[in-house]
């Protein structure tokens, strides 16, 4: 796929400018869920969550833009991805086993996971939306978080093509 070389071997310091310096890539991990390919958009979202950010002074690569860097970090660690200007979110995979975020005005929206573990249990096997079978890598803030809801997720050590749904919809729509 011609995605796939920009993660090859680099140096990292290149790598991560590469990927992550310029908002106008913070999306190139997740492109593969537009091709039906959410594995690798887990694969590669881990992989750069994991090689370019740490818990010290130098946590965050590149130049922040004003929260950018830190912003991308959580979204991934929720184990979803905003499309700027859109009510869509791509699918990830959640770093937690529960995480639930307080909309507002007594919603939430819960989050779980089984199955997994940090170093290689991290892909999705399956994905509930507010109790119902999920077949697509992305949902809908009307989905989840207008009213509140919820995902759970199962996770494990191997790619799965569980996200055999409606692909998401073109940022350009």
């Amino acid at each position: 796929m011609s995605l796939d070389p920009n993660f090859d071997d680099v140096p990292p310091f290149a790598s991560a400018t590469h990927l992550l310096t310029h908002c106008n890539r913070y999306n190139t991990p997740y492109l593969f869920n537009f091709i039906g390919r959410q594995d690798l958009s887990v694969k590669y979202s881990r992989h750069t969550a994991k090689s370019y950010y740490g818990i010290d002074s130098s946590g965050v690569p590149g130049n922040s833009d004003a929260g950018a860097m830190q912003t991308w970090i959580l979204w991934n660690m929720i184990g979803l991805y905003p499309l700027t200007g859109q009510t869509t979110f791509l699918v990830g995979a959640p770093w937690f086993e529960r995480l639930e975020l307080d909309l507002g005005d007594g919603k939430t929206l819960l989050i779980t996971s089984t199955g997994g573990n940090q170093d290689d249990g991290y892909y999705v096997q399956s994905l509930r939306v507010n109790g119902e079978d999920w077949d697509k890598a992305w949902v809908s803030w009307d989905d989840v978080f207008s009213q509140g809801g919820s995902l759970d997720f199962v996770l494990g050590s191997e790619p799965v093509r569980w996200a055999n749904g409606t692909l998401p919809p073109s940022p350009a729509s």
